[in-house]
């Protein structure tokens, strides 16, 4: 009786793991919900960018002079600018404020503003504390509608698959084309598609960084 006990507990304990349940659980429910999750975060992402845009124009709509005194590199997060100290002086008025200016040194055009230059500057309406040029203006106004892009495909392509998998959860794609070759058979493509569209997502995030921070420019207004 003591030998069996012994021999029992030096035999490794040992989990079944059945490959095939397990991966047809991860099709079943595990995907659904992770398309689901993307397409929340995607959809948020474009109401919340949207908005944004709607207003942007009125908002940024503070105009004024700038007197640079002193200019230094400011390499933030995704993008470098130039921030400059000096006197703000807004469009209609005669008193100057301290204020900074940022400008972008990582567009193709760029170049390091010099002491003393005046600049014409637009701001926030209800902030004067950082400033931008003006001629820096419908380049970030370009780089904001171009980051709508990628959240508007993610959110397609998370909205054809969860559309395919709720069509077609239920039949066997192999039995159904045939009898449901007239009624809408390419329900059963409509997966492969919205991967395809989150793909091309992800290949827009890569491409809108290349295109707005190395060749437009960030300012970084949103």
């Amino acid at each position: 009786m003591v030998e069996a006990v012994r021999a029992s507990a030096k035999r490794p304990v040992t989990i079944p793991f059945d490959r095939p349940v397990v991966h047809g659980a991860l099709a079943e429910y595990g995907l659904p919900v992770l398309m689901a999750l993307i397409f929340a975060i995607s959809a948020n992402m474009t109401i919340q960018r949207a908005g944004a845009l709607n207003g942007w124009l009125s908002e940024h709509s503070g105009a004024g002079s700038f007197g640079i005194e002193a200019c230094a590199p400011d390499g933030g997060f995704g993008s470098a600018n130039y921030r400059c100290s000096g006197q703000l002086t807004a469009e209609g008025a005669e008193t100057s404020i301290r204020t900074s200016l940022v400008t972008s040194r990582d567009a193709f055009a760029s170049e390091r503003p010099f002491v003393g230059e005046q600049v014409q500057v637009f701001h926030a309406v209800d902030d004067r504390s950082v400033v931008y040029p003006v001629q820096f203006r419908l380049n970030e106004l370009t780089r904001v509608y171009l980051t709508l892009l990628p959240r508007l495909l993610a959110m397609v392509g998370a909205t054809l698959w969860l559309a395919g998998w709720f069509l077609t959860r239920n039949l066997d794609a192999n039995d159904a084309v045939v009898r449901d070759r007239v009624r809408f058979p390419g329900r059963f493509n409509l997966r492969s598609r919205g991967v395809t569209w989150i793909s091309v997502a992800a290949g827009a995030v890569v491409f809108n960084y290349i295109l707005t921070t190395r060749i437009i420019g960030s300012l970084g207004t949103l």
